[in-house]
């Protein structure tokens, strides 16, 4: 959410769900997220925040230029290809690196992985399309998947055009796969 009118020094939204932002610096008024707990304040950058209300994390990811991440007494400044973490229910806050092809995906309808196992794809596509995948244990391969997949696709075509390249199948029982 958003007013329409700023405010003189600042430019202000409230988000709950995922944004991608390319904010063009303004020296005179300062651009800010406010996310549940936490604020980013911008001058100038591309970033993506997820605060989705079902999920409890909340999740600010600099491609480029500089935020400050705000949380109670802390202030974190990210660089380019950072990402803070804050676990809403312990307020705990994790610093780490992340890909920015994979991260922005999103923007493009795509879902991009890379080099994650079998079991590991198949536990982020659960997510993806909040559906239960059950997998008999030597499924879970260590071998390495990389690539991307239209967003757009069911999850049984997806499923389908992972056949083309690894072995198995699958089937629907009730509500799982």
């Amino acid at each position: 959410t958003y007013t329409s009118a700023y405010n003189n020094d600042e430019r202000e939204v409230t988000l709950v769900g995922e944004a991608y932002f390319d904010v063009r610096k303004d020296e005179t008024r300062k651009f800010i997220v406010n996310a549940g707990k936490s604020r980013i304040i911008v001058l100038g950058t591309i970033f993506s925040v997820t605060n989705k209300a079902e999920d409890n994390t909340i999740i600010t990811s600099l491609l480029e230029g500089s935020v400050k991440f705000k949380f109670e007494e802390q202030d974190i400044v990210l660089k380019p290809e950072e990402r803070v973490t804050l676990d809403k229910i312990s307020n705990n806050i994790e610093i780490s690196k992340f890909d920015p092809e994979i991260e922005t995906a999103w923007t493009e309808s795509l879902i991009r992985y890379k080099s994650l196992t079998f079991f590991e794809l198949m536990a982020m596509l659960e997510k993806q399309y909040d559906v239960k995948i059950i997998m008999p244990p030597k499924e879970q391969q260590l071998t390495r998947l990389s690539g991307s997949i239209d967003a757009n696709m069911t999850i049984e075509q997806v499923l389908d055009l992972l056949k083309k390249n690894i072995p198995y199948k699958w089937q629907k029982t009730n509500e799982s796969y």
